[in-house]
């Protein structure tokens, strides 16, 4: 297994970063236990992770952080880059509403340089299709971005709970991409979007809420679980910019109920 691992040059991490190997995640609602996520603790033999005290009283929450999903695999040659993609969209819930891989860009060499290619589709298209598109573009110094959304339940003006389509992007990094980015951010790095989303953290926390954001929260579960089992990655951090971490703020939130 590789040793998944992140530098401090480009995000300053101060959470606990955790495999997503063992999680397991039981809220507690109303009167009903809930525990922690229990995730495996992972070490950088390169990089010394500060790991941010465990608490579970009630916190003030900081600013909305971005929620990353990394994945490393045991092989990432050229012709392995566009499957293990594939793997990994192919356990992506992907929205009702706004179904497919709705936007694909090619970046050669680094993010510095201008696109290659660039497609919209309405509607989306099938992640299949949209793999197939880009490769006829094969080059370990690519990276290769796809766009699509999944529903998650967002609080209207009017106070009102939907479903709505949130924005999930999928970077595949060559391993000559931008300086060997992928060792620092995974071969495949999936931007979840704000961590506000799942957790709706500005909204008083009614038992409606709190029965809203555990399912936001299990869909997260549920697609983290779904590529261990599925995507064939070697190793898997879940992590964002806070000092505080997801499971935290979660905990915290919930600890927060009216």
């Amino acid at each position: 297994m590789l040793t998944a691992h992140r530098s401090s040059v480009k995000r300053t991490w101060r959470e606990r970063i955790f495999e997503l190997g063992d999680y397991r995640a039981v809220l507690k609602l109303g009167s009903e236990l809930f525990q922690a996520a229990r995730l495996k603790h992972v070490r950088s033999q390169r990089v010394r992770m500060k790991a941010a005290p465990w608490a579970i009283g009630v916190r003030r929450f900081r600013m909305a952080d971005p929620l990353y999903l990394s994945l490393w695999f045991s092989s990432f040659e050229a012709d392995e880059m566009l499957p293990h993609a594939l793997a990994v969209m192919r356990q992506f819930l992907f929205s009702l509403q706004q179904p497919g891989v709705t936007y694909l860009a090619l970046h050669p060499v680094s993010w510095d340089e201008p696109t290659i290619l660039e497609r919209r589709f309405r509607p989306g298209i099938s992640p299949e299709e949209a793999v197939l598109i880009a490769s006829d573009l094969l080059h370990e110094d690519y990276a290769y971005l796809f766009e699509a959304f999944w529903d998650l339940w967002i609080v209207g003006e009017n106070g009102e709970w939907t479903q709505q389509p949130s924005q999930v992007k999928f970077l595949v990094h060559g391993t000559e991409f931008d300086d060997g980015v992928y060792e620092r951010e995974g071969h495949i790095e999936v931007d979840l979007g704000l961590d506000s989303l799942f957790l709706q953290d500005e909204v008083p926390l009614t038992i409606e809420a709190a029965a809203r954001v555990r399912a936001n929260v299990q869909k997260l579960v549920e697609f983290t679980g779904k590529i261990e089992k599925n995507s064939g990655a070697g190793a898997r951090l879940l992590w964002s910019e806070s000092d505080e971490n997801f499971a935290q703020k979660l905990i915290a939130r919930l600890q927060r109920m009216q």
